[in-house]
C-alpha cells in the first residue's frame, strides 16, 4: 500500500481524483467563510484566474473578494490556518479505515514536498511509521531532510528538486523493465 502525502497541491488534479486527496491543511483551489458560519467549500479556481488578471502592485482590489452568502463576510482560502477551517469529513473518514485495513501490512509513506517545519503533516506520518511494524517513510524535499531518529532505519531521505528526483526514478524503473 501506498500513501502518498504532498505539500501545496503537488501534483493534485493531474493525477489523483479530488475525493481520494486527504489535504491536512486544506488547498489553495477552495475557499470558505472567514467567520466559519457553515461548512460548505467553494470551488474558486474561475475566480482566482480573474483575480490574477486584475490585480495591481500585487494585490487584489478589494470588490474582487467573494463575500458568504449566507453572513456576508468575506471568503478566504480553505487552509488549516485559523480556527474555521473546514476539512473534508469524507476524506479524513476514508483515511482512518484506510489505516485500520492495512494495519500490520506494508506501507509506504511517500512524501513529497514536505519541510520540516511542517510537523501538521510530518509528525503523524512518522508516529504511523513508528507504529507499524512493516512501514517504511520516504521523503523527497530540497534542501532539507527530516526523518525522526526512531525511524531512520525504516526511512529514505531524497534531497532534489521533486522534478528532477521523480524523473530519475521513473528512468531507472524504465531501465528495470
Amino acid at each position: 500500500m501506498l500513501l502518498l502525502v504532498m505539500g501545496n497541491n503537488i501534483l493534485k488534479n493531474q493525477v489523483f481524483e479530488d475525493d481520494r486527496v486527504f489535504e491536512i491543511e486544506g488547498d489553495w483551489l477552495h475557499f470558505q467563510c472567514s467567520h466559519g458560519c457553515h461548512n460548505e467549500r467553494y470551488s474558486w479556481a474561475e475566480l482566482a484566474h480573474v483575480m490574477a488578471q486584475e490585480q495591481i502592485d500585487g494585490k487584489v482590489p478589494l470588490e474582487l473578494i467573494p463575500k458568504c452568502s449566507k453572513c456576508g463576510s468575506p471568503m478566504i482560502p480553505n487552509m488549516a490556518a485559523g480556527s474555521h477551517f473546514i476539512p473534508k469529513i469524507k476524506i479524513q473518514e476514508n483515511y482512518k479505515k484506510f489505516l485500520q485495513e492495512n494495519h500490520e501490512k506494508n506501507i509506504v509513506i511517500l512524501e513529497l514536498g514536505i519541510g520540516w517545519k511542517n510537523q501538521l503533516i510530518k509528525a503523524p506520518f512518522m508516529e504511523l511509521v513508528a507504529k507499524e511494524p512493516n512501514a517504511t517513510y520516504i521523503t523527497i524535499n530540497l534542501g532539507e531532510i527530516y526523518i525522526l531518529d526512531n525511524i531512520k532505519d525504516k526511512s529514505f531521505g531524497i534531497n532534489g528538486s521533486l522534478d528532477k528526483v521523480l524523473h530519475d526514478i521513473r528512468k531507472c524503473i524504465e531501465l528495470i523493465n
